[in-house]
This record gives structure tokens, sequence and C-alpha cells, in this order.
């Protein structure tokens, strides 16, 4: 998971957020290469990414980079450093109970399927002169449910405040051989009761 994790642009991130802590967490751990990479705040006094800064610092980088803005909405800012996808999440942050200190085992027993409940944090890393250093892993945790997709090679939907989700992702999962037909079906049901629960605006 570590040696997944570094293959990442760690500094890019790093620089991104101001040497902020953060954490990559989810599919970008498990699938090689990965679609892009998820990453997390996991500063004690921010509640989300500050997106203005990380705008100006893709400017910045530009300098030396290839990078642009790829995608916003409400929940991700999604950018482009020479050629990986950076998604910049803020909402499994929002779901927190205590979102202002935000822990690495509490957002990876967030996700919604258990072949994704892994992540590594990131500590903050400088010189003597303050100048960003690449970050090094801090914490790596990994659920119970996960070690056992590993070796069943089975997914497992285990519930998430963002149901609808869930369902959309589910297909995928099912394309990958993840969830035998009965599973499947059980899934379904188990979101749209979740779905139920959470209540529906109109």
């Amino acid at each position: 998971l570590k040696t997944k994790a570094n293959k990442a642009p760690l500094w890019e991130i790093a620089f991104l957020l101001g040497n902020e802590p953060f954490a990559l967490a989810g599919g970008c751990l498990v699938s090689d290469p990965p679609n892009d990479y998820d990453v997390y705040p996991m500063s004690m006094h921010a509640k989300a990414f500050d997106r203005m800064y990380i705008e100006a610092g893709l400017e910045r980088l530009k300098k030396t980079h290839d990078c642009a803005v790829l995608f916003e909405s409400r929940n991700a800012l999604t950018v482009c450093v020479d050629g990986k996808h950076i998604q910049f999440c803020d909402y499994a942050v929002m779901s927190h109970s205590v979102p202002n200190k935000p822990s690495l085992v509490e957002l990876v027993r967030s996700f919604d399927y258990t072949h994704v409940q892994v992540g590594v944090s990131f500590t903050p890393m400088n010189d003597d002169n303050g100048s960003i250093l690449t970050p090094e892993a801090e914490l790596i945790y990994y659920t119970a449910d996960y070690l056992e997709t590993l070796i069943t090679n089975q997914t497992k939907y285990s519930g998430t405040d963002f149901p609808l989700g869930s369902l959309i992702r589910l297909r995928k999962y099912d394309k990958r051989g993840l969830l035998p037909l009965s599973r499947y079906r059980l899934t379904v049901l188990d979101i749209l009761a979740a779905t139920i629960t959470r209540g529906l605006v109109d």
C-alpha cells in the first residue's frame, strides 16, 4: 500500500495544499494504475480544501509542470498535473461527525464498499529553509473487511451517507466480477432501503 501511495504526485499535492496534512484513500490504492488519486484533508483546523489556494498553486506550477483544472463540483475539485489526475475530495469530510477533526480511520470506515476501505495519511515535510519536501507516509489503515475482499475477491456494500452514488458505482463493480449475482441483488435492495431511510427532497 505504501508503494502504491508513493506513485502519486506527492510533492505536487503537498505544494497545492500549502504543505497541509492529507490522505490518499479508496480506489487509487486498489487499481494499478489508478484513474485518479483521491485526496482528503487531514488538517485539524480545516473542514474542506481551499480551492482558490489550489487553483492559484496550479498557476504557479504551470511554470514547470503541465497542469490544469479538469472539473469542479460541490463535492470535489479535479485537476491534472503532468498527466496524473488528482481529485481533492470534500464530501467525506462533510459527513464526518466531527468535521474539524478528520481522522484516517473514520474516513476509511465511511467508504461504501469494502474493497476500497483503505487509506494512507501523509505528514508535511520541509527543509531547514522552509522549502516543501516530498511528504512521507504517516499512517496506513485498512479494515478487516478490506482484507476479506483480498482473500475472496468479492466486495460488500457497507453503507454510506450517499447511497445513490453507491447505486451508480454498483454496476461498475459488478462488471469487474466483485459481486456474485445473489449479493448484487441484495446490495440493490440495501441501497434502495438506505435511500428511502435518507429521504428524498422531491
